[in-house]
């Protein structure tokens, strides 16, 4: 029986999932999208709930709905804008709607698009246009599968190092089949170069769901989560954590997360510090935030 003790639940998922419904292909419109977050953050487990992600052309259509709809002393929005297109032009809408929505709400990210991490050397620029916005947004710049992502990532710790700002990665799986060792491999290096990331997917189950009918492989918020904090060469592989779709398999105690009641070694206090992993995002955070509280028991 997996059980999950409530203050380490709270050490290791709380803010945890990002929602992302207006990345989908049919996203619901801005007002609708805000509602349903509010929503979700005041539920039972909403401490779980992170950022709202919001595609850049439409901030300025989420300016107007928080407007309308913020009441004073409501809790500040942390967005993630992804940006689309002309950088330069995405980073300029972004600074002019969070000048406009700060403190009510904050653009706490930005997902640079795949083209800006290839070739490397735009990798300054891309960054330096997201660090634009205001001092304290993390710029997020995509790792693609199918190639070597070590350089790019050495870049981007190089940019956030010149330019005394913060700079990280983003690993997509909305369309890329991508198999464990693969996955394992990206996450590793990110958790190795204590490179700041975090995971996009439409579909987020609390654990891997292997040998769908549709022949696809959906990662798991804890396994996503496991391997972040699986530090080799002690404890299982990550591959396998990652591939593990067994429910019972994974338990948060006061040791922090455990899978066959071994605990994952992770740098620093397990149940305290997740990082590097600063999110998981998906197109269905409702579903993600109902399947991790029904692993919950009372003790």
């Amino acid at each position: 029986m997996t059980v999950l003790i409530p203050d380490a639940r709270r050490s290791l998922l709380g803010g945890l999932i990002d929602d992302a419904a207006l990345l989908g292909p049919s996203p619901p419109n801005v007002e609708h999208a805000v509602g349903a977050y509010q929503r979700l953050r005041a539920t039972e487990h909403g401490w779980m709930v992170g950022r709202l992600v919001v595609p850049v052309l439409r901030l300025e259509e989420l300016a107007g709905v928080l407007v309308r709809t913020l009441r004073s002393g409501s809790r500040s929005v942390p967005i993630v804008a992804a940006f689309d297109g002309d950088t330069a032009s995405s980073a300029s809408i972004a600074a002019s709607v969070h000048t406009m929505l700060d403190p009510a709400a904050r653009i706490e990210q930005v997902l640079l698009p795949n083209e800006y991490s290839d070739p490397v050397d735009r990798i300054d620029d891309a960054v330096a246009a997201g660090n634009g916005i205001h001092h304290g947004v993390l710029s997020m710049v995509a790792l693609p599968f199918g190639v070597s992502n070590d350089e790019t990532m050495d870049a981007i710790a190089a940019t956030g190092t010149k330019t005394l700002r913060a700079a990280g990665a983003w690993i997509d799986l909305r369309s890329a089949v991508v198999g464990p060792v693969t996955l394992s491999a990206t996450i590793g290096a990110c958790v190795r170069s204590s490179l700041p990331f975090t995971v996009l997917a439409d579909h987020l189950p609390a654990v891997t769901q292997a040998n769908l009918p549709s022949g696809e492989c959906r990662y798991g918020a804890l396994n996503l989560l496991a391997a972040a904090l699986h530090v080799p060469p002690t404890g299982p592989d990550a591959a396998d954590v990652l591939a593990d779709a067994n429910p019972e398999t994974f338990s948060i105690d006061f040791g922090g997360l455990t899978r066959n009641g071994v605990g994952i070694r992770g740098r620093g206090s397990v149940g305290a510090d997740r990082s590097p992993l600063m999110s998981l995002t998906t197109l269905g955070a409702a579903d993600t935030i109902a399947a991790l509280g029904a692993l919950s028991k009372a003790l």
